[in-house]
C-alpha cells in the first residue's frame, strides 16, 4: 500500500494533527511534512474515524433500484406522476421499484396499459415481494415460462400482480446479478469500508459474482456474506461467509419444531 498522509483532521484524543498511514498501518501522528511521492488528504478540521461497516444491506437489490424508475413515495405519489415518470422514450423492458399502493392502489395489466402500452413494464412493489407487470410483460414471461402460483388470476385472466415468485420472474427473463461499482463507490463516498449482504437467496451463483466483482475492482469493500444454506459449500477467496438467513412469511409461519 502507498504511503498516505491525512493533514489537519481531528483525531480522538490528540486534536487537529496529521497522520501517516503506511504499510496499512498508523506509522506516525503529529505535524507532519509530506514526503517525497505520498498522497496527501486534506482533512480541514474533519473527524478522522474507522470505516464503517454496514451490517445488514441487499446490495444487488440496491444495484438493480439504482437502475430502476422510481415509481412511490416520496418522489412519485399521484397517479398523474407515476404516468409522468414511466412515459419516457425508450424500448424494451422498463424496471420500476418502490412502488407503494398509496399512489393508485395496486392497478393490474389493464390499468398499466393505458399508462404505458407500448414496452413491457415490471414495477416492483416497495415491499420487496410484489410485481406489477402490463400486458406485454405478461405475454413475455407467459411466452417463456409456465406460470405459476404467484401469479394472480381473477376471472380466468392474469391481472399482472405477481407475488413471491422473483426466481421464476428472473430466469423468465434471463436475468444477471447487476455491477456493484456504482453502489461501492457511493458506500465508500459516506465512509463505508465493508459490509454483510444479508438477502436471503444467495447461493453460490451469487457468490462467484461477488468475487468477480471483488477481483475486478468493482466491488472495493470487505465484504460478508450471509444467505442460504447452499453457501455451506463453498470457500470464497479471503472473505468469510456469513450465517444462514430464513426468511419467514407472517402469512405462513412454520411450526415452532420445524
Amino acid at each position: 500500500m502507498a504511503r498516505l498522509l491525512i493533514r489537519d483532521a481531528d483525531v480522538r484524543g490528540h486534536g487537529r494533527m496529521d497522520l501517516r498511514v503506511a504499510s496499512e498501518r498508523v506509522a506516525a501522528i503529529g505535524q507532519l511534512a509530506p514526503e517525497p511521492g505520498e498522497r496527501v488528504i486534506e482533512a480541514a478540521g474533519a473527524a478522522l474515524l474507522p470505516g464503517l461497516h454496514d451490517h445488514h444491506i441487499h446490495l444487488a437489490g440496491l444495484a438493480a433500484r439504482r437502475a430502476s424508475v422510481v415509481c412511490g413515495p416520496p418522489e412519485v405519489t399521484t397517479p398523474d406522476e407515476l404516468a409522468e415518470c414511466l412515459r419516457r422514450p425508450g424500448s424494451g423492458w422498463l424496471r420500476g421499484a418502490g412502488y407503494h399502493e398509496s399512489v393508485m392502489a395496486l392497478p393490474d395489466a389493464r390499468t398499466l396499459d393505458a399508462i404505458l402500452p407500448h414496452r413491457p413494464l415490471r414495477i416492483q412493489h416497495r415491499g420487496g415481494r410484489m410485481w406489477l407487470l402490463n400486458s406485454l410483460a405478461l405475454d413475455e414471461l407467459l411466452a417463456r415460462a409456465a406460470p405459476q402460483p404467484g401469479l394472480e388470476r381473477e376471472g380466468g385472466r392474469f391481472t399482472g400482480r405477481l407475488f413471491d415468485e422473483d426466481r421464476w420472474l428472473g430466469e423468465a427473463l434471463g436475468s444477471t446479478p447487476p455491477c456493484f461499482a456504482q453502489v461501492s463507490a457511493s458506500l465508500a463516498a459516506c465512509g463505508v469500508t465493508g459490509l454483510t449482504d444479508m438477502s436471503p437467496r444467495n447461493d453460490a451463483a451469487i457468490a462467484a459474482h461477488f468475487a468477480r466483482q471483488r477481483q475486478s475492482g468493482a466491488l472495493t469493500q470487505e465484504v460478508m456474506l450471509a444467505g442460504s444454506l447452499a453457501l455451506a459449500g463453498i470457500a470464497p477467496d479471503g472473505w468469510p461467509l456469513g450465517p444462514a438467513k430464513l426468511h419467514l412469511h407472517e402469512a405462513a409461519m412454520p411450526d415452532p419444531d420445524e
